[in-house]
C-alpha cells in the first residue's frame, strides 16, 4: 500500500455512520463501461493515467450534505494505493480527484439536478515554490456567472458511448501559419480509436506522429531562425531549449489548434 503526505483531513470512513463499501450487485459495479469492477467479492477499482500515474481502492458510498441541508446519495472511490502523484507527493496539498466528464459516476452526472450537467472554472496558478497557493473557484449550474465578455467558443462532440469531451480538431497552426495536417488525421474513427480530446487533468499532450513531426519540424526550424545561439535538442518526445549565458531569454513559438 503506498500512500503520500497529505495536509487536508483526511477522510475516515470508520468515523462515518453512513459510510458503506459498494456492493458487487450494485448497477455501478457491474457496468463493465465505469471504472469499478467486481474482484473477489469487492467492489474495486484501479485506473492508470497517461502521465504514469495510478490509484486504485474499493467503491464506496456515502452522503453528501448540501447547503440546502439536501441528504445526496454519494458514489466514490476511496484510494488505498497511489503512485508517482508527483504534484501531490511534493506539496502535500493535494486530497483527490473529481471527475466531471459525462460518465455515470462522475460528479456532475451524480448530481445532474445541481449541476445541470454545467460547470464553469479558472484555474489560478499552481506554484509550488509558493508557501500559499491561490484557490480556484469551480462553479456548477445556476451558481455560473454569466460574463459579458464575448469568447470565441467551440462546442463538444459527444460520440456515443464515450464519457470524454471530443472536439472537431482539423488543423493545426504555429506562429499563425496553418501546418496543412491531412484531413482525418484527428477524426474519430468507427472503432473508437483516434478523435481529440479536451483533458484538463492530463500532464502531458498526445498527439499522432502525422501531425506531430511536421510541428516540431517548424518548431525547431523557427527555433534556429530566431535564436541561432539557443540550440534546440530533439528528444523522442519533445524539444527541449536549454538556457546557457548567451541567450538570456528564450521566446516559444505559439502553437495554437483549429
Amino acid at each position: 500500500m503506498r500512500r503520500y503526505l497529505q495536509l487536508p483531513l483526511i477522510f475516515n470512513s470508520t468515523a462515518s455512520r453512513t459510510y458503506r463499501d459498494l456492493p458487487c450487485q450494485h448497477r455501478f459495479c457491474t457496468n463493465n463501461q465505469n471504472v469499478f469492477q467486481c474482484r473477489d467479492d469487492k467492489c474495486v477499482y484501479r485506473i492508470a493515467y497517461a502521465g504514469g500515474s495510478a490509484t486504485a481502492g474499493v467503491a464506496a458510498q456515502d452522503i453528501l450534505q448540501s447547503t440546502e441541508n439536501d441528504r445526496i446519495l454519494f458514489y466514490f472511490g476511496c484510494s488505498r494505493d497511489n503512485q508517482n502523484f508527483s504534484t501531490f507527493e511534493s506539496s502535500g496539498k493535494g486530497g483527490g480527484i473529481i471527475g466531471l466528464n459525462m460518465s455515470p459516476v462522475s460528479l456532475l452526472q451524480q448530481m445532474n439536478h445541481i449541476t445541470k450537467n454545467r460547470f464553469s472554472y479558472c484555474l489560478n496558478l499552481f506554484d509550488l515554490s509558493s508557501p500559499s497557493h491561490a484557490t480556484s473557484l469551480l462553479r456548477f449550474g445556476n451558481d455560473i456567472h454569466q460574463s459579458r465578455r464575448k469568447y470565441l467558443s467551440t462546442p463538444f462532440v459527444s460520440p456515443r458511448g464515450m464519457p470524454n469531451y471530443f472536439q472537431n480538431l482539423i488543423d493545426v497552426s504555429v506562429a499563425g501559419n496553418r501546418m496543412q495536417i491531412p484531413p482525418g488525421t484527428f477524426a474519430l474513427k468507427p472503432d473508437g480509436t483516434g478523435g481529440t480530446i479536451i483533458d484538463s487533468g492530463t500532464a502531458v499532450t498526445y498527439v499522432s506522429q502525422t501531425a506531430y513531426f511536421p510541428v516540431i519540424t517548424v518548431g525547431i526550424g523557427r527555433g534556429s531562425q530566431r535564436h541561432p545561439q539557443c540550440h534546440t535538442i530533439k528528444t523522442t518526445n519533445q524539444l527541449c531549449n536549454p538556457i546557457n549565458p548567451n541567450c538570456h531569454t528564450i521566446k516559444l513559438t505559439k502553437e495554437t489548434s483549429n
